[in-house]
């Protein structure tokens, strides 16, 4: 069994701030509090961009809070996460928020952002939500920035648009891998 600390060390600086990316990027689907999903984001920009590995200054016995942008309850992290492999508050954060809202997050095209005004505007939990959403063309009456084409999402999701209603797989997404994970969920692929 290899200890997490030389788990982490081998993922480098971009595992560590991998971890903070997601609680940001999971927070801010979730509507939490900006200055918190601002803090996640810095310290994993922080975390990225540092010059030697994390892993290695917490194991020497540095306080990872004389970093910028992090504070003692984001150092108490970075330690949690170089002693175990793991980061418990992601992982409740995780349980908490619904599977195919987090698979939500793979979609091309779609940030946290636009993941929480679907959510808010549309009801949007799951990728079967959006591509019904879609194929109803209330995507599409979203003003501003949340605005999506068409046929962009639709090619993102492996379905393609046939008179405002969905139909199978993309021109080619049987044999094109991932291309037609949105239309195996729908019952539409594999055929």
């Amino acid at each position: 069994l290899v200890p997490p600390v030389l788990l982490v060390m081998r993922g480098g600086n971009a595992l560590q701030a991998e971890f903070f990316y997601r609680m940001a990027e999971l927070l801010e689907i979730l509507g939490d509090n900006r200055f918190r999903i601002r803090a996640y984001r810095r310290a994993a920009i922080t975390i990225d961009n540092f010059p030697e590995e994390i892993a290695g200054l917490v194991a020497d016995g540095r306080d990872p809070s004389s970093l910028p942008a992090i504070g003692e309850d984001l150092a108490r992290k970075i330690r949690e996460i170089c002693d175990t492999g793991r980061l418990k508050a992601l992982e409740t954060l995780e349980a908490n928020a619904a599977p195919d809202l987090v698979a939500l997050t793979k979609t091309p095209g779609l940030g946290p952002k636009r993941i929480a005004v679907l959510r808010e505007q549309l009801g949007v939990e799951s990728v079967e939500d959006l591509a019904r959403a879609a194929s109803e063309g209330r995507v599409r009456a979203l003003p501003g920035e949340v605005e999506l084409q068409g046929d962009r999402l639709f090619d993102a999701l492996g379905l393609q648009q046939v008179n405002d209603g969905l139909r199978g797989p993309a021109r080619g997404g049987r044999g094109q891998p991932g291309r037609c994970e949105a239309g195996k969920r729908l019952g539409e692929c594999g055929r």
